[in-house]
This record gives structure tokens, sequence and C-alpha cells, in this order.
């Protein structure tokens, strides 16, 4: 926990390599599925996955709708995993503050939009305490992007407003050289991160001919005060917008 009080995030082994390596597979034959039934092939690797990007994008949008969807993604996110982030960021009581969201980071960033420095905690408004939590769906290495956190800058001031009053804006930080300050964290498969939402973070490239599969989630603390004040607010944000 001195860790994640320092630097604002900390890295946990969630050991569930098997898991993760199964359900990237299935993501994979959905694609496939989608494809079959549309008469346009099979869908076995991440190169056809870009193929069907290029040639059929709708069936590639709609097989990604629905690995967002799939009820395995909730099972990853056990007890044993719940109480690992709780012994490294000091949340009591977690709830989730987004249901958890795939991202899939296409070779060379095709379809992608470059993700500045930034923070996330004016999105969602939740706990003084609450936290984003990251992991890939296959070891990272310094091609197919990483995860680009600034240590120490959940303490920086990067909003304006009130938080006990639920005002919170983000501060512009664009103009900030944060970027070449920036740490990439080249997580295995199995290895996830949890940071606070004040963390100035950010998306590496994939310069790599693999897709990029991660899952993120984020919690808020229910036994938190200012956050029981304030009704337990959520803010209503659409997390299934199309690509």
């Amino acid at each position: 926990m001195k860790e994640f009080e320092k630097k604002g995030f900390s890295i946990i082994k969630i050991n569930k390599e098997k898991k993760i390596s199964s359900l990237r597979a299935k993501f994979i034959s959905i694609f496939s599925k989608i494809s079959e039934l549309n008469n346009c092939g099979k869908v076995n690797n991440d190169k056809k996955i870009l193929q069907l990007y290029k040639k059929k994008k709708k069936l590639w949008v709609g097989a990604y709708d629905q690995i967002r969807l799939l009820p395995e993604l909730h099972s990853l996110i056990d007890e044993d995993f719940l109480n690992k982030i709780k012994n490294v960021s000091g949340i009591k009581i977690p709830a989730f503050t987004s249901k958890p969201i795939v991202r899939v980071y296409m070779p060379k960033n095709i379809g992608t939009t470059k993700t500045v420095p930034h923070i996330d905690y004016p999105s969602h408004r939740g706990s003084k305490n609450a936290v984003t939590v990251w992991f890939p769906l296959q070891s990272l290495n310094s091609k197919s992007g990483t995860l680009m956190v600034l240590p120490g800058s959940h303490r920086f001031k990067t909003i304006s407003g009130s938080i006990e009053r639920g005002t919170v804006k983000r501060l512009d930080i664009s103009n900030r050289d944060y970027e070449n300050q920036m740490e990439h964290l080249i997580l295995k498969s199995g290895e996830a991160i949890v940071m606070s939402q004040f963390l100035v973070h950010s998306s590496g490239n994939n310069s790599s001919d693999m897709i990029r599969f991660s899952i993120d989630f984020r919690l808020n603390d229910l036994s938190e005060k200012s956050y029981a004040l304030r009704k337990y607010y959520v803010n209503q944000i659409s997390y299934y917008r199309k690509r």
C-alpha cells in the first residue's frame, strides 16, 4: 500500500493465465463465427481479424460489440482478484464505477484514436480513492504497446472545482511535457495495474503485428464519507459506443 500511496499505482499478480488465454481465444472465435455465418470464411488469428476489419468492418464491429458483453469478463473478477485490489489500494467496500470494458488495439494502431495523457476521475466523479484496474490478455512488449503512467502524478493539480461538491473539472494538461516523463509498464499475462483515478496515464502505440486485447474496470469505495454524502453519485456515461 505504501508503493500505491507514493506512486499512485501498483502492479499485482492475478494468476489467471489459463482463463485469460481462454478468453482471448474466445474473442477470436466470435470474430470467426460472425465471419463464417456471413460466408466470409474462418478467422483464426490476429492477422485475419485485421483483414475482416479492412474488408467487412460492419461484421468486425458486430463481433467487437458482443465480446464486450460476454459473461466470462465478470468471472475473471472474483473475490481473490478484488481482495488483491483492496490490499494495495486501501479500498474497503468496492463497487463498480463502470462495467469491465474490452479494448482492442489493432496492429499499427489501425482504427484506434491515440489517447493523450489524462486522468479518469472527472469522467466518473466517484469516491476520492476510486481506482482504475487494467490488464492485458497477452504478455506485452515494447512493440505491442504498453500502458504509460506518470508516477506520483496523482498528487499533481490536474482538476479544478470541489470533489466534495461534485463540481470537478479536468484541467487541460495537453501543454505539459508529461509524455517524456512517463513510465512504460510492460505487463505479462496474469498481471494487472491498479491505479488512482487521479494518475496521469495514456496508452502506448501498437507497432506490432498482433492485436493488443485488454480489459479495464473502475471501482469506487462505498466506505468513503464524502462519496456517501454525495449520495453515491453515478455519472451516466455510455461505455458501449460503437467504434
